[in-house]
């Protein structure tokens, strides 16, 4: 390569050899997009004829998966390849390709979920998330093994998991002069604040605005068996309701209550029987 200090090999690009591929040689990607503007992505050949040619694997170069649905419908997914061999070959992650974690239970059977790679050699080699695979925490004092969170912000700990420190913590300074460092959550439906904790206005926020246009703002609650509202808190509808009808067909739709206990009845609330359950005999 023929920029200043680059030691790369060179790749051929429409009969020149000045440049690697970091730096824009050989082929490129072809794809326009609705403003003129040229992808100039790296092309990727597709050895299995099955992608698109001069295309880079966003737009459908490379090898794709081959998995075909019950209506006839393709993936067309991007391919990964297994390096151990432990994968299915033309297939993406979702349909078995790459790299599938070696783990075997007591029973004989494997796990196969997609193994992860540990860049920091701190995981298991060739297991997934579940079984130690991917990088882990490097807290000592309790030699915890928890899966380590990467920064995206660069406000957390390189190589811890969220309990000491890793991954993106809350940005909320107090007047004096405290920073939070809580974990911060990410808002899926872009209603909270960015780089923020719940307790300080990060990820999902209720949507309910009231008669004089004021906004809740309280944390969103997800409702797990879908008997709530979406993008609402326990007070306006969100989470999981209790699915107690009375006599006269009237649905009760309070805030369910779960039973860690597993004392109580599953999706209702605690005049319904839910939550955890006095366990005297006879109470």
């Amino acid at each position: 390569c023929e920029v200043n200090g680059c030691t790369k090999q060179a790749v051929r690009r429409s009969g020149s050899t000045e440049f690697c591929v970091m730096h824009e040689g050989g082929d490129r990607c072809q794809h326009v997009d609705e403003g003129g503007n040229s992808c100039n992505a790296c092309a990727k050949i597709s050895n299995s004829g099955n992608g698109v040619v001069h295309m880079c694997i966003k737009h459908g170069g490379g090898n794709r998966c081959q998995h075909v649905d019950e209506e006839g419908n393709s993936c067309r997914a991007s391919a990964l390849t297994s390096r151990t061999g432990s994968g299915a070959v033309g297939m993406c992650i979702k349909h078995g390709g790459g790299d599938r974690c070696q783990h075997v239970d007591e029973g004989g059977n494997s796990c196969r979920a997609s193994a992860v790679t540990s860049k920091s050699e701190s995981g298991a080699v060739g297991m997934c998330f579940k079984h130690g695979g991917g990088d882990r925490c490097q807290h000592t004092l309790t030699m915890d093994t928890s899966l380590a969170k990467h920064p995206k912000s660069g406000s957390g700990t390189a190589g811890m998991c969220i309990k000491h420190g890793g991954g993106d913590r809350c940005h909320h300074t107090d007047e004096g002069g405290n920073s939070c460092r809580s974990s911060a959550v990410a808002s899926k439906m872009g209603s909270g604040a960015i780089g923020m904790c719940v307790k300080h206005g990060g990820g999902n926020r209720c949507q309910h605005v009231d008669e004089e246009d004021n906004s809740c703002r309280a944390s969103a609650v997800t409702s797990k068996s879908g008997s709530g509202l979406v993008g609402m808190s326990r007070k306006h509808g969100g989470g999981d309701r209790c699915q107690h009808v009375d006599e006269d067909g009237i649905y009760c739709g309070t805030s369910a209550e779960h039973s860690k206990t597993g004392t109580g009845v599953t999706g209702m609330c605690r005049t319904h029987g839910g939550g955890n359950r006095c366990q005297i005999h006879g109470c």
